[in-house]
Formats: structure tokens, sequence, C-alpha cells
């Protein structure tokens, strides 16, 4: 992203409300994440626990296999309009049984930093 004003306008559009085919009924709204970081490729699950600083297990999880019926598709596109063009890739986190928090991010200009989103699922 080359520009304050093009971050805050991807965090503004982060922040509207899903449309009912964007959302489950038991999905949270996306929140916009951003973390510094150092590399020049997406960190693996493990690098990405530190990264998020959670204390659950981290995974990470196949993009199309999380958005297979495409009602993520304009999370998706935001999230690689934040970045640097580059990949977009999605980790869950592990908050307890039947919680977990997504990121769906990619790196952000030059690999200084980490941008998405970022929600909370309850699962069965």
């Amino acid at each position: 992203m080359s520009s304050d004003a093009q971050y805050e306008s991807f965090l503004n559009k982060a922040n509207e409300p899903l449309s009912a085919t964007q959302k489950e009924s038991t999905d949270a709204e996306f929140e916009p994440f951003f973390s510094a970081y150092s590399g020049d490729k997406l960190p693996s699950a493990k690098e990405f626990a530190k990264v998020a600083g959670g204390k659950g297990e981290v995974s990470e999880v196949n993009l199309s296999d999380w958005n297979s019926r495409g009602k993520y598709n304009e999370v998706v596109k935001a999230v690689e309009g934040a970045g640097d063009g580059g990949d977009v890739k999605v980790y869950r986190l592990e908050v307890s049984s039947t919680r977990a928090v997504y990121f769906v991010v990619t790196l952000g200009e030059k690999g200084a930093k980490i941008v998405g989103v970022k929600a909370e699922s309850v699962e069965s």
C-alpha cells in the first residue's frame, strides 16, 4: 500500500457492515489487523502465533477451503488491496474447543508489516 490515505480507506472498508451472505450468524464482524513484521514472505503458522500474540494453537488454513463458497470474496479483495500485491493467507488461532479467531492477512508495504482483518468464530 503506497499511502496512509489508501490504508485508511482499507480500514474504513473493513469496518463496513457485512451483508448476510458474507457473515455466518455465529461469526463476529471483521476487524482490522496489522502488526510490525520484518520478513519478506508471510510467516509459518508457528511464526504467526508470535505475531498474533495469542496463547492458543495457530494453524494455516487453505484460502480456497476457507472461502469455498465465495462468500468472503470482498474480504479477500480488500486484504489484497491493502498489501503489496503478494499472497493472502488465512490463519486460525484456537481460543477454545468452540471458539477461534481467523486472520486474513498479507504483507504490507515492503514487508514492514502484516495487514489484514480478523474475526472471531463460534464453531461446533
